[in-house]
């Protein structure tokens, strides 16, 4: 650490800090380095373990007194097990998480070899939350989750998107199985209304069936969907 007049220390690090509850992490996080990231994981990942952690920091003088930490004088690399995350407000949490997260500076990024939304496997996720200083900045969510359609529609049918209900399709009468790459974008805020949410995704289906009115219904189809 190398103390500079009127502005904050020059701060050189490399070194591990082993593995421990995500929880507890926190407690060591200085609270005004990466505050956004440190924010986000408080409120989102609520239970796993994490680490053991590499640590290389080559912070210069001042560089604390930005708004945001540059990209390349931070790299944090964190391995994440069973770990339980929040990804939308009003959706059930993601379980069973594991992966690794990177804090770069003033940017965030979570790559998910695998996690469950209740029967849903999710597999290839990749969060990245970038300017991570800016009040609600957009996470941007990618990942392939597999599972039948019913199990698909009624995620979807939770506040704030109630996709679903929005087109008046009752996700109990729908049958097959489904293969989604999903895309979300959604700010990091409390107060998300369902304009405020992009999602798009491509989703193939086998078996497809679903009860579209009292006389009419879709049975045995093989689709891809756009949406």
């Amino acid at each position: 650490v190398t103390l500079a007049a009127n502005q904050s220390p020059a701060i050189s690090a490399d070194g591990t800090i082993a593995a421990m509850p995500v929880r507890d992490f926190l407690n060591y996080w200085p609270l005004h380095m990466a505050g956004g990231a440190r924010e986000w994981i408080d409120e989102n990942i609520k239970t796993g373990r994490i680490g053991p952690i590499a640590l290389h920091a080559n912070i210069k003088a001042g560089a604390l007194d930005l708004p945001g930490l540059p990209d390349d004088e931070l790299n944090l690399s964190v391995p994440l097990a069973d770990a339980s995350v929040i990804y939308i407000h009003g959706f059930p949490p993601m379980t069973g998480v594991q992966g690794t997260a990177l804090l770069t500076g003033d940017t965030f990024k979570a790559s998910i070899a695998q996690g469950i939304v209740g029967p849903l496997k999710l597999t290839q996720g990749l969060v990245t939350i970038a300017q991570l200083h800016t009040s609600g900045t957009v996470a941007d969510i990618q990942g392939h989750v597999d599972g039948s359609v019913q199990d698909l529609l009624k995620l979807i049918d939770n506040k704030p998107l109630q996709y679903p209900t929005r087109f008046h399709i009752n996700p109990a009468s729908a049958k097959g199985t489904s293969s989604t790459d999903l895309s979300v974008q959604v700010p990091t805020r409390h107060d998300v209304n369902t304009d405020q949410i992009g999602i798009s995704a491509k989703v193939a289906t086998t078996d497809f069936g679903i009860q579209l009115s009292k006389t009419t219904k879709i049975t045995g189809g093989d689709i891809l969907f756009n949406v």
